[in-house]
């Protein structure tokens, strides 16, 4: 027997029924490709957007939890005997971890204070709108959208 001497990319096995020559043309069609590919870069594209989204919503998370140990701690501070300027001036370092931060105690009744940590996130496109029990930040402004964590503390 001769072996066939035709390269191994234009052998190909011929199946009953059909014509040799459609035996040599099995495979993809370049319209299929095409949208093959198409459907990779949408798979891709939607990929970074949805980091992008879990990173921003980490980053935000990361805030938050800031603010609730800054408010725990003044809270704290008032529990232990400090007066209102003395724990604020404790809490300065802190709330330079957060932008536009500030905190502001206020005696909301009689043995009771109200801490309130605020600071301002980069604003997306889902605020609604600014939250209005939040004080007035210096850093408020058309991309900046205010945030505040309030606890009651029973002096």
């Amino acid at each position: 027997m001769k072996a066939d001497a035709r390269p191994s990319y234009a052998r190909s096995t011929y199946v009953a029924g059909e014509s040799p020559r459609l035996a040599l043309q099995r495979g993809d069609t370049l319209a299929q490709v095409l949208v093959a590919v198409v459907l990779l870069g949408i798979a891709a594209f939607a990929s970074v957007a949805l980091q992008a989204t879990v990173t921003r919503s980490h980053d935000a998370a990361r805030r938050l939890e800031r603010a609730v140990r800054i408010g725990q701690s003044a809270a704290e501070a008032l529990r232990a005997g400090l007066s209102v300027e003395q724990a604020v001036r404790l809490m300065r370092d802190s709330l330079a971890a957060l932008p536009g931060g500030g905190l502001a105690i206020t005696g909301a009744a009689p043995g009771v204070a109200q801490v309130s940590v605020y600071w301002t996130e980069p604003r997306s496109g889902d605020d609604a709108a600014d939250d209005e029990s939040c004080p007035r930040s210096a850093d408020v402004s058309p991309t900046r959208a205010p945030r505040c964590f309030v606890l009651q503390v029973a002096a």
